[in-house]
């Protein structure tokens, strides 16, 4: 498959240790964060420049949502954050089988809510994701 819309993604929530997905409904805008540290690793061998190795990966999930509490899941992660409590949490680009999915368990950071004089209600999420990110491919 080719290029696709943003519009597309979707975060999914899951608070039965990853048996059912259900996707985050007032999802306006989402980022997926996979870094990997770098550990210096330079000796006087290596001259005039410096050298490196891959340390280790971490991961982020950013999302940006209409404030609606008939959403089941943004309530859930808001939930999670008072509470103190991890979820699982699927992120796709598009919900077609083939594509790529990565599934993590998170930390819900913070949960700012924003109530502008004349605009949507809204509510930014920030997630840390603990231990490792399963890449796989949708079926």
């Amino acid at each position: 498959m080719g290029k696709i819309a943003g519009r597309l993604s979707t975060l999914s929530i899951s608070a039965d240790s990853g048996a059912t997905y259900n996707a985050l409904g007032s999802l306006r805008d989402g980022t997926f964060n996979v870094e990997k540290a770098e550990i210096g690793s330079t000796t006087r061998d290596d001259g005039a420049w410096e050298d490196f190795i891959e340390g280790r990966k971490s991961a982020t999930i950013d999302a940006s949502c209409a404030w609606d509490e008939s959403d089941a899941q943004l309530m859930a992660i808001i939930d999670a954050f008072y509470a103190d409590t991890t979820l699982m949490y699927k992120w796709t680009m598009s919900t077609l089988a083939g594509l790529k999915e990565h599934e993590a368990n998170g930390i819900v950071l913070s949960v700012p809510e924003s109530g502008p004089n004349d605009d949507l209600g809204t509510v930014d999420i920030s997630i840390r994701v603990k231990g490792t990110v399963t890449n796989a491919i949708q079926s």
